[in-house]
Order: C-alpha cells, then structure tokens, then sequence
C-alpha cells in the first residue's frame, strides 16, 4: 500500500540523514576510529533494525505466537554460526592473519551477504 511505501522510505531516509550527519560534523573531529564507530554502529544497529521493520511489518501478535520456534531460531542460529566461525578461524588462521578472525566470523555466519 501507499503507506508502507511511504514509511519505508522515511525510515531509509532517516537513516540516511543521521549518517550523512555523523559523517560530516562527528568524523571531521574523531579521525579515523570515528569512521570505524560509525561502521559498527551500522552494522550493529541501523542495518538489523531496519532488517526486523521490513520483515515484521505484516504480523500482528496472534500470528507471533504461533510462528514462535522460527523467532527463536532467527536469534539463535547466527550467534551460534559467528562463534563457530570465530573459533575456525582462530584455530585455523596463521598468527599473522589473526585480525580477519571477525571478517570470518560474520561470513560463517550470514554466508549471502558475501556472495
């Protein structure tokens, strides 16, 4: 509908404002971890948030309850894929690689985001 269209594209916008403003007037200051702040925080927060807005805004809490394993199962599963990633990558990486330990991590984890 027009306003799911319309929401989505505010959200998407918000989103683009608050980077376009903590790039020019936050990463003029910090330097070079500021950029590396602004990276985690997308990944962390801004990234997943507007992952769970898109795929949540058609259930009501009725259709929640019965569909609850595959919530469990959203939550769980990828924490389980970083660690398993984390732990090959530490044991299987030379010393000298060890700083793509998260690189691997996160690839073990959400394998399409890489392809």
């Amino acid at each position: 509908s027009a306003i799911a269209s319309v929401a989505a594209v505010l959200r998407t916008l918000a989103v683009c404002l608050c980077g376009f403003f903590l790039a020019r007037y936050r990463a003029k200051a910090g330097g070079a971890g500021t950029w590396r702040d602004l990276a985690r925080l997308n990944a962390e927060f801004l990234t997943p948030c507007l992952v769970v807005a898109k795929f949540t805004s058609g259930i009501d809490p009725q259709t929640l309850r019965v569909l609850w394993p595959i919530v469990v199962l959203a939550l769980v599963l990828p924490n389980v894929w970083l660690g398993i990633g984390a732990l090959g990558a530490r044991l299987l990486l030379p010393g000298d690689q060890q700083q793509f330990v998260r690189f691997a991590a996160v690839s073990t984890a959400y394998p399409n985001a890489f392809a």
